[in-house]
């Protein structure tokens, strides 16, 4: 049931990386992150009390507290490094998670995986890389030479590693609450990372914030609801399956955003983004054999 999870997410996904971009141009990073996760709390906490509050061990604990605290700071850090950066030409770097995951999973969870899979997620990764270069008719070390010229990118390559380890501490809180409960980890998370965030606006400009949240708000929740339907998608495929091969089905995001544009905007893809689609799919087939 891992790979329906993974794919849904994959669907719903496919429009943030353009929504946050637009919102970003006119709104605070920080605002944006805080909606993310304050607006899709009435969701969480209407759907944790139709399932009722399950037990927790104490490894739930600290899991919860690294991924809620870590994924605020990163997810902010992620946004701002779009905000201030050409999306075309760090997105690329948005792959290398995947096998971050991997190895973080491997010792924390004993995730193993086959040859076939490991090599899957390769291509999953090339695939991705090829379609993002394909975009920008730059050279395959564009991204790398990104980094050297503006630190925004190498934020978003630090922020992006983090979240890929994150990842693991996730299924750690998921596995260790009975019954499984992925949307009650989700609410937890949340309200952790609505305190961090909150403490940041608050020290930075007070409650002058709040202004932003007025004059956006039906954009802001319009993308907080896209984030919650994703994350609890990607969670409950964490919790029925290995988290990185869930976290790399997750990156066909990049091929349903292709479909949506040629579809509803008349955007041929390229001869070479084709060829990086064909890569990706060929990855998958292996991933999910």
């Amino acid at each position: 049931m891992w790979f329906e999870w993974a794919l849904l997410t994959a669907i719903i996904s496919s429009i943030s990386y353009v929504l946050s971009k637009h919102l970003l141009n006119r709104i605070s990073t920080l605002v944006v992150t805080w909606s993310l996760f304050i607006f899709s709390m009435p969701v969480l906490i209407l759907l944790v009390s139709k399932q009722g509050i399950p037990m927790v061990k104490q490894a739930f604990l600290i899991a919860v507290l690294i991924s809620g605290i870590g994924f605020a700071l990163a997810k902010t850090a992620t946004l701002l490094a779009i905000k201030k950066s050409t999306i075309s030409k760090i997105i690329p770097l948005n792959a290398t998670n995947v096998m971050v995951t991997y190895v973080i999973s491997l010792f924390m969870l004993r995730e193993i995986v086959g040859p076939l899979k490991i090599l899957g997620l390769i291509l999953i990764i090339a695939g991705i890389y090829w379609i993002n270069i394909s975009k920008t008719k730059e050279s395959w070390l564009a991204p790398l030479k990104e980094l050297k010229r503006h630190k925004a990118s190498f934020i978003f390559l630090i922020a992006t590693l983090v979240m890929g380890g994150l990842v693991s501490f996730n299924k750690l809180a998921i596995i260790n609450t009975d019954p499984v409960s992925p949307i009650f980890v989700l609410l937890i998370e949340n309200i952790i990372s609505v305190i961090v965030i909150t403490f940041l606006l608050w020290h930075k400009n007070r409650w002058i914030w709040l202004n932003e949240i007025g004059q956006f708000w039906p954009e802001l929740v319009l993308m907080s609801l896209i984030y919650i339907a994703s994350s609890i998608t990607v969670f409950y495929g964490f919790a029925t399956g290995p988290t990185a091969l869930v976290l790399g089905i997750k990156k066909l995001q990049i091929l349903f955003a292709m479909l949506w544009a040629w579809l509803f905007l008349k955007d041929q893809p390229k001869k070479e983004q084709i060829g990086g689609a064909v890569i990706m799919i060929v990855g998958v087939v292996l991933v999910k054999l």
